[in-house]
């Protein structure tokens, strides 16, 4: 096993400053198989050895496909079919009546979409509460803009879509708070839930949350484009 100095000196000067900066924010951009990860063990190692920090003080996170594919197979392990996001929101788009979020010939052809699109929210830490609210505001704030065109006497092009979007994210959020409703029901949750588990009980539990911020004095993601706002 090489030394800490052996490794150290194959770095080359960008990365040696990376390792070795310690405090406040610091970002690696750089290809796949350049080296990240070894610069984030590196890191650690660093602030172990020239801060005498405990290694039980440093979170790294990461984000693979592999840690992802792992993790979704233990959860189906533990939940069974039912763990499959898809075949709740099957259900909750039948029983639901959508005019925006499905089609004559097929109810379910916006499906991807909107699962892809609760996905997204529950990553930004927005609940479906959060964005009634979010659409309300848009609403009262074109309700402002110019809506008729003065050459047509018709409303215009941009203000009908406009008024087209917030129906439809409308819709998604009575999907999406039914979708959380039905894993609740059935003590269920899925992957991005466990990413706002946490966040819910720090911002409920503050002593728990100064537990954490005691224990972990240095956090690195070894997946920059991972990093959401939840």
């Amino acid at each position: 096993m090489d030394t800490f100095e052996k490794r150290f000196n194959k770095l080359n000067t960008q990365q040696q400053a990376a390792v070795t900066s310690t405090e406040g924010p610091v970002m690696v951009i750089a290809g796949p198989g350049t080296g990240k990860t070894e610069i984030i063990g590196m890191r650690a190692a660093y602030i172990c050895k020239q801060a005498g920090i405990s290694p039980s003080s440093i979170l790294i996170t990461t984000f693979t496909e592999s840690g992802v594919a792992a993790i979704k197979n233990r959860l189906l392990d533990i939940m069974g079919a039912d763990a499959y996001k898809v075949n709740v929101t099957r259900s909750i788009i039948s029983s639901l009546k959508l005019s925006e979020l499905t089609t004559f010939n097929d109810k379910y052809f916006y499906l991807s979409d909107i699962l892809k699109s609760i996905q997204i929210l529950k990553r930004e830490d927005i609940a479906p509460e959060d964005l009634l609210a979010h659409l309300m505001s848009f609403k009262e704030e074109i309700e402002s803009e110019p809506k008729i065109n003065k050459r047509t006497g018709k409303p215009t092009v941009e203000w009908q879509k406009k008024q087209k979007d917030i129906s439809k994210n409308k819709e998604l959020a009575l999907v999406y708070k039914e979708y959380q409703k039905r894993l609740k029901e059935h003590g269920f949750y899925d992957y991005e839930d466990m990413i706002l588990f946490v966040v819910n009980k720090f911002k409920e539990d503050e002593e728990l949350l100064a537990n954490y911020q005691e224990q972990y004095l240095y956090i690195m993601l070894d997946e920059y484009q991972d990093t959401n706002e939840a």
